[in-house]
């Protein structure tokens, strides 16, 4: 009798474990999916990106010095421009399938 009462308490602290295991994978799989929001960029900043690729067509990679004023105009971070100007080069400039 007392092997199986030792068994059935062991048990019961091996599914709380895994209950709390869940709980914490659930809560960090909420957060992961709340910092991965998409962020809209406003028409005045993508017209102030647009204009400067415009102006420079032949190398459409801005310096850290375009970065940091482009940062100022946009009120865009440095991320947000780096990766906009990257998806953009390859929206624009990758080939066209058939």
């Amino acid at each position: 009798k007392m092997e199986s009462e030792t068994k059935a308490r062991s048990n019961y602290h091996v599914e709380e474990r895994k209950q709390e295991h869940f709980n914490e994978r659930s809560t960090f799989s909420n957060m992961k999916d709340s910092t991965r929001r998409r962020t809209k960029i406003g028409k005045r900043s993508v017209n102030v990106l647009k204009n400067w690729l415009r102006k420079n067509e032949e190398y459409p990679y801005p310096s850290t010095q375009d970065l940091e004023e482009l940062t100022v105009k946009t009120k865009l971070t440095e991320k947000q421009i780096r990766v906009w100007f990257t998806n953009y080069r390859n929206r624009k400039f990758s080939p066209k399938e058939a």
